[in-house]
């Protein structure tokens, strides 16, 4: 690890609604590194960045593609057949 790379919350990986906030400049590291994703309930999930005031961001999971959760951190139902 370099002095100046950035690590995410490890509640990115716990929780499904989890938000952290960071400057503009950590998460532009993070996503000039290409690390703008986590592996959350087994699948691949991107982060998304919301700016909140002048150099802070808010960053949060993408659930919309996810096949486990709906996109507001709810648990889809399984299937019965």
């Amino acid at each position: 690890m370099t002095s100046n790379e950035v690590i995410i919350s490890p509640g990115h990986y716990q929780k499904p609604m989890f938000k952290e906030r960071m400057t503009t400049k950590q998460w532009r590291a993070i996503v000039l590194a290409e690390r703008d994703y986590t592996i959350f309930a087994g699948t691949m999930t991107p982060l998304v960045a919301k700016k909140i005031v002048c150099g802070i961001v808010e960053v949060s999971k993408d659930l919309s593609s996810h096949p486990l959760y709906h996109a507001d951190g709810r648990p889809k139902e399984a299937r019965r057949d």
